[in-house]
């Protein structure tokens, strides 16, 4: 990361209502308001759909008319396993689907405190040795 970059990251964190210290009540919309598809519109391109991982849900998003794919990518929402959801990352994970030609699948896990550790994290791997099943028809 450039030092420019940098730079941005903590002005825009100085600058930001979220504070992922304060309380989850307040944080957690505010978490989901600053990542969710109307601030990072999920393009007309995209495929998505619901999946179930082994009774995790899940999303898959690829590119329409991206060639065939060689694997899969797995990700998994940020912020310490409080915040955040697969729907509220659907902006980001299409840019990763973009730019690396690959379907993206991106979890919901069980989110910290209701869900005390290792819940998020046995969900990850879950969804990791999972076999998938569709819920739903692709999308876009």
């Amino acid at each position: 990361m450039t030092r420019e970059l940098r730079e941005q990251v903590g002005e825009l964190l100085r600058k930001s209502p979220l504070d992922l210290g304060g309380d989850l009540g307040v944080q957690r919309p505010l978490f989901e308001q600053i990542l969710s598809s109307s601030s990072q519109p999920v393009p007309a391109d995209a495929i998505v759909e619901k999946l179930d991982l082994a009774g995790v849900a899940a999303l898959s998003v690829a590119i329409s008319g991206a060639p065939q794919p060689v694997g899969t990518a797995l990700y998994f929402h940020g912020a310490a396993f409080a915040p955040g959801s697969a729907d509220s990352s659907l902006g980001l994970v299409t840019q990763i689907a973009r730019r690396s030609g690959l379907p993206v699948v991106t979890v919901d896990y069980r989110l910290a405190p209701e869900h005390p550790a290792p819940a998020a994290a046995t969900g990850a791997a879950t969804s990791y040795e999972a076999r998938w099943t569709r819920v739903s028809a692709p999308t876009n």
